[in-house]
């Protein structure tokens, strides 16, 4: 049996050689046919003539369409609208953390998503007078459910805190002025409440001119100030 000591010593280590193998390989992505790496892509990638055929469609019977009525508007010959706005990989993901950090902080809370608004600067603005952007602002699920329209099931909010306390840290208040006027009054029914809890949406209204809203202040998550396209003109 001191014999076979040895052998026993190598067919352990093989065997263990193998199994380490095998995890290694199974840490590794998965690869295609020409042994490349492959990952798994979110679901709503699309089609790269998909996209082209969007911003094709939009400027067909959009852009076609508006940017007469707009330079007649605001007496620009020249005027050209907003083509696309953009931010920095860092500027999304600062944002995104904002809006966890938010979660974390108020975890009665459930934020849910992020709308993104279309939206158009003034004649005053600085830097893109008359220009089309947009906006994004965090959102809430409604009490009120629409199995028709799960969009329309996701309130945009702002929060109210106490003064001289922590400013993530509050009452998530409902933007009804950015919402739809679709079935807007029986999604915001829930929340018109004169007492509000912790944990519910309160309604802008219905706070404006209370005790508890004077004695507190209000932090914004609406998030905008992008690059945008064309670039201002050289005046």
């Amino acid at each position: 049996m001191k014999k076979n000591k040895p052998y026993l010593v190598i067919l352990l280590v093989v065997m263990l050689l193998l199994i380490i193998v095998k995890f290694c390989k199974d840490k590794e992505p998965h690869t295609d046919d020409g042994n490349n790496p492959t990952y798994a892509a979110p679901k709503k990638i699309i089609p790269i003539n998909k996209g082209i055929d969007l911003f094709k469609e939009y400027h067909k019977n959009r852009t076609k369409l508006i940017e007469p009525h707009l330079r007649r508007l605001y007496n620009d010959s020249s005027f050209i609208d907003t083509k696309f706005v953009w931010y920095s990989l860092d500027e999304i993901k600062e944002y995104i953390a904002y809006i966890e950090k938010v979660q974390k902080t108020n975890p009665s809370y459930n934020v849910t998503g992020i709308r993104l608004y279309y939206g158009a600067y003034s004649n005053k603005h600085e830097k893109f007078p008359n220009q089309q952007t947009f906006f994004m602002v965090p959102t809430m699920k409604s009490e009120k459910q629409d199995p028709k329209h799960n969009n329309m099931n996701h309130i945009p909010f702002y929060i109210e805190y106490e003064k001289g306390g922590n400013p993530i840290k509050g009452n998530f208040v409902a933007m009804d002025e950015l919402m739809l006027d679709y079935n807007k009054k029986e999604r915001l029914n829930p929340y018109l409440k004169s007492n509000q809890q912790e944990g519910n949406f309160s309604l802008n209204i219905s706070r404006l001119f209370s005790s508890t809203a004077l004695n507190n202040a209000i932090t914004s998550l609406v998030y905008n100030e992008s690059e945008a396209s064309p670039p201002p003109r050289n005046n």
